[in-house]
């Protein structure tokens, strides 16, 4: 986590995958798919990936409105 100033921050979870993520539409009843969809919804509407190496990191702001150059 880092603290972005103005009440902000950014959550990071980095993992092996190197597969993009995407938003998807689950059931009602599923039991998973619907991580994207939340953070989006909880995040100041500012998410994204980071490629690395040996996988990704898939972080998000949360907080007021985050500057578009962040």
């Amino acid at each position: 986590m880092a603290q972005l100033g103005g009440g902000r921050v950014r959550v990071s979870v980095v993992d092996l995958s190197k597969e993009h993520p995407t938003a998807r539409a689950t059931d009602a009843d599923a039991e998973s798919g619907r991580g994207l969809v939340i953070v989006e919804a909880l995040s100041s509407g500012r998410w994204g990936v980071d490629p690395l190496p040996w996988g990704k990191r898939v972080w998000a702001t949360f907080g007021p409105q985050a500057d578009p150059d962040e």
